[in-house]
């Protein structure tokens, strides 16, 4: 499908990705197709697979991106950011499928207290906090892998820049 390939090109180079769908004009026509996806797959079994890719193209679109981050909860409502919180409950309790959605959550909401907030409204961010710090989960999902590594590299470079707040 489109969104396989889609997320194909996010795993290799995400700020190509990012920037290509982020571009002006796309990244309207992106946030207008995933939310279709979205609605249209969440009421249709038949589509869960395709469900749990656009939901973790999003997170792709969203990792690390502030435009991209805003872009997905502004819009048509409900917005890609209420779509996402608003997905059925075994999409927070079904590892199946917790493993795609708690990531998007986490990277659409990094750094950005107005999607920490819309998230916060419909879940526990506590429980997304310990989803990432499960032991080596950033070796079996790909998006974390990406989040975590920049996360730890900015980490240290804080801690680079402000020794005395190590000790």
């Amino acid at each position: 499908s489109v969104i396989q390939l889609l997320l194909s090109f996010a795993k290799l180079d995400i700020g190509a990705f990012q920037e290509t769908l982020g571009a002006e004009g796309m990244a309207l026509q992106m946030r207008a197709i995933a939310s279709l996806l979205m609605t249209y797959c969440s009421i249709n079994p038949d589509y869960d697979n395709m469900l749990q890719d656009v939901i973790e193209m999003v997170g792709y679109f969203a990792v690390y991106n502030l435009e991209n981050q805003s872009l997905i909860q502004s819009g048509q409502q409900p917005t890609i950011l209420q779509q996402l919180v608003s997905l059925p409950f075994n999409y927070f309790c079904d590892p199946r499928y917790k493993w795609k959605l708690f990531p998007t959550l986490i990277v659409c909401s990094h750094n950005n207290a107005t999607n920490r907030a819309i998230v916060e409204n419909e879940c526990s961010y506590r429980e997304l906090e310990s989803f990432i710090e499960t032991p080596n989960i950033d070796d079996e999902i790909p998006l974390l892998k990406i989040f975590l590594d920049k996360r730890r590299q900015e980490n240290g470079d804080a801690a680079k820049e402000n020794p005395s707040a190590q000790q």
